[in-house]
Order: structure tokens, then sequence, then C-alpha cells
């Protein structure tokens, strides 16, 4: 190795190091009400609609951790993103849904091909380079972490809210391509987020308006709908976002989301399948979970399950 490319690794090293320091000082100066804020992430929007203002004062007042941005037009949200910075004592994690590229939620930005069609794609570096280009241009917008890639397997003709978001049916297929997709986020500094946990391919029910049943063993699952999510996991995935799904080889209690479920997350994904990075669950405001769920009590119950953040606020508690 050139003396170059060590002292490249030293200050490699030393960033991270830096970086930990000044997150465990940051933590440190927090009062308890302020780190429970931390955990919380706002939705900054309506789809299409203008920010919602209460988010300043939530920013204000309870130092929450981040905000989600939804569908509106890039420069809108650059100023919504620095005012709400210069409220925020600590620095705001921005977060959105950029599935295809920003384009998904932002207007006049690029659009990339749909996963299905990436499916078909013969040369899988063009993946990598799709997401470090996604990368770039959303670190350009301030934001942190692209809930992307979708890895749920298109194994159900009749789901109706996955479809052209999944990179097909064939479950090896769909490890590849999201790897590839991820490795060029990450690698150019932004987070990655593979969903939706354990697999919300096999289902005939939306999670944003019910409690979609996935009715498989426990060995189908693991050939299937989870062995994308074990592959990412493997490849050093930074985060998961566990869906609202009733699955009872997993959690035999009916009408239990797989998002507040402790057996699914503490003790499937981070025990048996080995995760050690970020668990989100899907917005906590989706009737998947506040159909079966007090809405007072999904954050505690998220948070009791193993889930590190909760999605979406938009509301004092």
């Amino acid at each position: 190795m050139s003396q170059l490319s060590v002292a490249y690794c030293q200050t490699d090293e030393m960033t991270e190091l830096n970086a930990e320091r000044w997150a465990d000082s940051v933590y440190q100066s927090l009062t308890i009400e302020e780190r429970i804020g931390q955990l919380v992430f706002a939705r900054a929007n309506q789809s299409g609609q203008d920010y919602i203002e209460e988010v300043g004062g939530l920013i204000q007042k309870y130092n929450i951790g981040g905000v989600v941005f939804f569908k509106h037009d890039p420069i809108s949200q650059a100023l919504k993103t620095n005012e709400w910075n210069h409220l925020a004592k600590t620095p705001l994690l921005i977060a959105i849904d950029a599935e295809w590229g920003l384009g998904m939620r932002l207007s006049n930005t690029v659009n990339y091909p749909l996963q299905m069609t990436l499916g078909a794609v013969q040369n899988n570096a063009l993946l990598y380079q799709m997401g470090k280009e996604i990368a770039e241009q959303s670190k350009r917008m301030g934001i942190h972490i692209n809930f992307a890639p979708v890895v749920d397997v298109n194994n159900n003709p009749a789901n109706p809210v996955i479809g052209m978001r999944s990179f097909g049916e064939d479950p090896e297929n769909v490890s590849v391509k999201a790897y590839h997709y991820m490795k060029g986020m990450q690698d150019h500094g932004l987070i990655a987020c593979a969903k939706h946990f354990p697999g919300h391919g096999n289902t005939s029910v939306d999670s944003h308006v019910d409690l979609p049943v996935i009715d498989a063993s426990k060995s189908e699952l693991k050939n299937i709908e989870l062995l994308p999510f074990q592959y990412l996991i493997d490849k050093g995935v930074s985060s998961i976002m566990v869906a609202h799904l009733s699955v009872p080889s997993l959690e035999n209690r009916k009408k239990k989301p797989s998002s507040l479920s402790v057996k699914i997350i503490d003790g499937f994904l981070k025990d048996k399948m080995e995760f050690k990075g970020l668990v989100i669950p899907d917005g906590l405001d989706m009737q998947g979970v506040t159909k079966h769920v007090k809405q007072n009590k999904v954050a505690l119950e998220a948070y009791k399950a193993g889930n590190d953040l909760s999605l979406i606020h938009i509301s004092e508690p």
C-alpha cells in the first residue's frame, strides 16, 4: 500500500472517530426529554400540500430528531429545510422516499426507471451508478436518508401497493439488484433503507388502509420474502423499514402488526437475522396500525418492539 493510501485510510478512520466523538458529546449535552425527542420524526407535509407550520414548534419545544418530506418542489423544500434547521438545537436528520430518484417526490428533478424495469437490467453496475447519482442529488438537497430500496418480492399479482416498485418475482435477482442500488447510495454518503420487512409483496391489501396478512410458513418466508433482507443485512445495509403486516408464522397474536412486534423485530430481525443497524417502522399514521392500536399508544409500542425511531408525527403528543 502506498503512503498516500495509508494516509487516506488513516484520515478516513479519524473522520469516523471524530464523528463518533461529536455524536457522544451532543448526546451527553441533552436532557432526557431532548433525547426522547431525538427519536421522533415529523411529517413535513401532506403530499403536494404546504408544509405543516406546527413542525417548527415541535422542533423548538421537543428537539425532535428529524423530518420526512413528501411531494413538493425542490426550492421550497430546500428553503424549509434551512428554516427548520435554524430552529433546531440538534441538526435534523432529513428523510424522503426516493425509490426511483428525487422525482418520486420533487417536481423538476430526475426520475429513474421504476424497480420492475431495473429488475430486467443485465449490467448491475448501472444500478450502482444510479444509487451514486441519487446520493449526490439528495445531499445537495440536505437529505440524509432515502427510504429505498424496496426489496419486497413481487409474488402476488393482486398486490395493490408494491407492483412496479419491486425488482420482480425472483428473490435472488431482487437481492442482487437491491444490493447494487444500496451500495451506490451508501458509498456516497446517503443512508439506504431496505423495505418493507418482513416482506409486503404477497399481499392483496395495502397497509396504508388496513392490516395485510401474510399466510406463509417460516420456511417459505426464509426462501422468498426474507432472502433479500438477509442478503442486504449481510452486505451492510444501514437501516431497515418494518411494515405493518400480520405474519402468524412469526407472531401468533392476532392483528399484531409486525412493526409493533417484539418477536418479529427484537427476536427475529435483530437476534435471528443479526441486523445491527437502524430499525424504522413504516409511517405510524397508516391505518394498517392505527386501526388496531390506540393512536396515543402506537409510538410507545413501536419503541418497546425494538424500533429506533417513530415515523410520522404531525401534531403534538
